[in-house]
């Protein structure tokens, strides 16, 4: 088959029109926790509703790009940063996002010996004193970002290690033998 004789035709496939993002603002909403569940009405003549926060980016910026989530998972809209809330909307949302967001943070470790095909670690957090098991090292000793380290244990927990130049030197000599 020669170039002359194919034939291509160019053809536009419709797309759907994006959703265009809402931003919400400090002010714009009312916000309320009823119950241990975080709620929002976006004006006295609008019904409470129940919704989540998730962090677009919990890394790198915990408290910038915030995904609003209602009950039927649909998207209410996202917070930019938290820099500039008002103190009681502020405090509600960063409420939720602890108790989302539940990690501690290693401070130390105190030990950590390998047994069969998992080790033993033993680790003073930001919450007290914590002993787990880690399995597969490769996998469940992750490296989101420089200098910070994320540790998943047999039951699925996390554990971060924020900076791992802050950590002792025993510590991290320990942590360095198993990444």
């Amino acid at each position: 088959m020669t170039e002359e004789n194919v034939t291509t035709t160019e053809t536009e496939v419709p797309r759907p029109a994006p959703e265009e993002i809402r931003w919400l603002e400090p002010g714009q909403l009312l916000w309320q926790v009823e119950n241990g569940r975080l709620r929002l009405r976006e004006n006295a003549e609008t019904e409470w509703r129940n919704v989540s926060i998730y962090r677009l980016f919990p890394l790198s910026d915990p408290e910038c790009w915030l995904s609003v989530v209602d009950k039927e998972n649909k998207e209410v809209g996202i917070i930019r940063e938290l820099r500039g809330w008002p103190h009681e909307p502020l405090a509600l949302i960063r409420e939720e996002l602890a108790r989302r967001y539940l990690v501690p943070h290693i401070l130390r470790i105190i030990s950590c010996r390998d047994q069969f095909d998992f080790s033993i670690w033993e680790v003073e957090t930001d919450r007290g004193p914590i002993k787990f098991h880690v399995r597969r090292h490769q996998e469940n000793i992750q490296r989101p970002i420089p200098h910070r380290v994320t540790l998943t244990d047999i039951e699925g927990n996390r554990y971060d290690i924020t900076d791992i130049n802050e950590l002792d030197e025993e510590s991290r000599r320990m942590l360095e033998e198993r990444i």
